[in-house]
C-alpha cells in the first residue's frame, strides 16, 4: 500500500516527461513543485521507474490524485472506506507490517 505513495513524485515527473500535455495543464504551484521536485526524467530515470514493480499503481494513484481535486466532488464519509481498507489489510502478506 505505501509504494505508490512513496513513488508519487516519481509518477508526476513521469507523466509530465512523456506527456507533454499533462505538464501544461498543472496549476502554477504544482508546475513549481514540479521543478523542485527534479523536473523532467532522464531516459535512464524513465526506464528504472518503467521496470519498477509498483509502476502501474503509482500512475493510477497519481490519476486518482488528480481527479480528487475537483472542489465540486464529495467525498463519501471514512465509513464508505472501511470495507476496502479491511480487504487490504486481511490480504495482505503478515511481513508487510
Amino acid at each position: 500500500m505505501t509504494q505508490p505513495v512513496r513513488l508519487h513524485v516519481d509518477a508526476k515527473r513521469y507523466r509530465c516527461t512523456i506527456q507533454p500535455e499533462y505538464l501544461e495543464q498543472l496549476s502554477p504551484a504544482s508546475k513549481k513543485s514540479f521543478e523542485l521536485q527534479g523536473d523532467k526524467m532522464s531516459q535512464n530515470e524513465i526506464t528504472a521507474f518503467e521496470k519498477n514493480p509498483f509502476f502501474e499503481r503509482a500512475l493510477q494513484l497519481r490519476r486518482w490524485d488528480d481527479q480528487a481535486k475537483d472542489p465540486d466532488l464529495q467525498t463519501p464519509p471514512l465509513e464508505h472506506f472501511i470495507p476496502a481498507i479491511e480487504n487490504a489489510l486481511s490480504s495482505a502478506p503478515a511481513s508487510h507490517f
